[in-house]
């Protein structure tokens, strides 16, 4: 495989295809917000359990809800709640198979006319496929299994003490699962196959290409890297300086400063659409490479 080739050509079809990419914008505004709350509540937690905080975490439950019922803002507060899950549990399913569909017509017919919004219609069609597909692999999540852990830390230490190898050992045999799992979204969408059959067609086609695999994974995980860096030098310095100017301001200052830090959130959702369209098409692009040697190694052995 020209890895370096892949990598030029995936980015070339992100960068001359915006409506790919705006496609996955608001879903990751809300993935990035989601996650950014996420973090910042732990390290709340952590506060709080370590007595670094003015108020308990149950003080800050409180507080809450003592706002939302003074405010009658509970048909709000729902409503958020079900936008919220909408946009974590429903849109980003449609959203992966519409991407895919996306992606593979700008590899396969790139002479054709590319329309959008069939492929968005047809992106529902996947949408149980892969419903069915995380409810099975969730428990491999490498993110759940970093947030079980510091819970566990926070709140049984003494017990994490001796369990950590466990869960060390649980992380690695995740890693290994999803590394074998990384092409079944491809078979669940191209070759209309369902969970099972798609689990176990990305297994035997890793098997058989195991180092290429890796070294894409690899090849990802740099480019990700090198994407978060620049995220916390493009966010983080802002933030810092936010948070110190908010400690010596009035609210309206405060309200600036949110209203910034949704600016900076958006900014780091557009960098996220941007890697998740160029992932996809990196995944996509070696998904056909491979998937067309082993096919040819199949015939081989059939002969």
């Amino acid at each position: 495989m020209n890895y370096g080739k892949i990598i030029k050509d995936s980015w070339h079809i992100t960068v001359e295809t915006p409506r790919i990419k705006w496609l996955v914008l608001i879903p990751s505004f809300f993935a990035v917000l989601i996650f950014t709350v996420e973090i910042a509540w732990q390290l709340y937690l952590y506060a709080d359990e370590y007595d670094l905080m003015g108020i308990t975490a149950g003080e800050g439950y409180g507080m809450i809800f003592s706002y939302v019922a003074d405010n009658s803002l509970w048909a709000v507060s729902i409503l958020a709640v079900l936008l919220i899950a909408v946009f974590m549990f429903i849109v980003p399913l449609w959203v992966q198979g519409t991407l895919i569909l996306c992606v593979r017509h700008k590899l396969i017919s790139p002479d054709v006319k590319f329309l959008l919004r069939p492929k968005m219609l047809k992106g529902f069609e996947y949408f149980f496929p892969f419903f069915k597909f995380e409810a099975a692999t969730s428990i491999f999540s490498l993110l759940s299994i970093l947030f079980f852990a510091l819970s566990l830390h926070r709140y049984f230490e003494s017990l994490f003490s001796f369990v950590w190898p466990v869960i060390m050992a649980y992380a690695f045999i995740a890693m290994v699962i999803n590394l074998f799992l990384s092409f079944a979204p491809f078979y669940i969408v191209t070759q209309n196959m369902n969970t099972a059959q798609a689990i176990k067609s990305s297994a035997a086609l890793v098997f058989t290409h195991l180092g290429e695999t890796i070294t894409i994974m690899l090849l990802m995980f740099l480019v990700n890297f090198r994407m978060l860096l620049n995220v916390i030098v493009v966010l983080g310095v802002p933030i810092a300086v936010l948070a110190a100017f908010s400690l010596f301001t009035t609210k309206t200052a405060l309200a600036i400063s949110i209203i910034f830090g949704l600016m900076l959130i958006s900014l780091a959702a557009y960098l996220t659409a941007i890697m998740a369209v160029f992932m996809t098409t990196v995944w996509a692009l070696s998904f056909e490479i491979l998937k067309a040697e082993h096919d040819q190694i199949i015939a081989v052995d059939e002969d």
